[in-house]
């Protein structure tokens, strides 16, 4: 999110801390990842698009949709037609994940979510993502464009 440093989570107690170390990914290429991670939460062609997007005016995401499958698709399958995940049985429907962070400009929180058989990551971890980022910046005082980050 930073598109500077390799960030690790940690616990700080007192006032130390480490310098993260370079991703070593040059500022273009890591600008274009960051622009494309904003264009699927902001843009309307994007997989996690949702009009309103955070609920905060003048803040925008980011993020990556995904799906990990959960059966394997036999060739039969595929000439005949794929079933739709919402057709199978619940233990064989796909996994929904998704990374995000917020905001796009300056980020301050970042979440990623896994719904165990939630279907693709655009359906139910992008919207849970979108919530709990939503709140963690009202509940830092974030409240958009007009209100800085711990004003509040």
């Amino acid at each position: 999110a930073n598109a500077v440093k390799k960030v690790s989570p940690m616990l700080i107690i007192g006032d130390k801390v480490e310098a993260a170390p370079s991703l070593g990914i040059s500022p273009e290429d890591m600008n274009f990842v960051r622009q494309a991670m904003r264009a699927v939460c902001e843009e309307p062609h994007g997989t996690a698009y949702r009009p309103g997007g955070l609920g905060i005016p003048g803040v925008e995401m980011a993020g990556k949709t995904g799906t990990g499958q959960v059966r394997g698709i036999s060739s039969a399958e595929r000439l005949s037609g794929i079933i739709k995940n919402h057709k199978l049985p619940w233990k064989l429907r796909d996994h929904s994940v998704f990374i995000g962070f917020a905001p796009y400009d300056e980020p301050r929180f970042a979440a990623s979510v896994l719904v165990e058989h939630g279907g693709s990551g655009a359906h139910k971890a992008a919207n849970i993502c979108r919530k709990i980022l939503g709140e963690a910046l009202r509940r830092d005082g974030y409240t958009g464009a007009q209100t800085t980050v711990g004003e509040n």
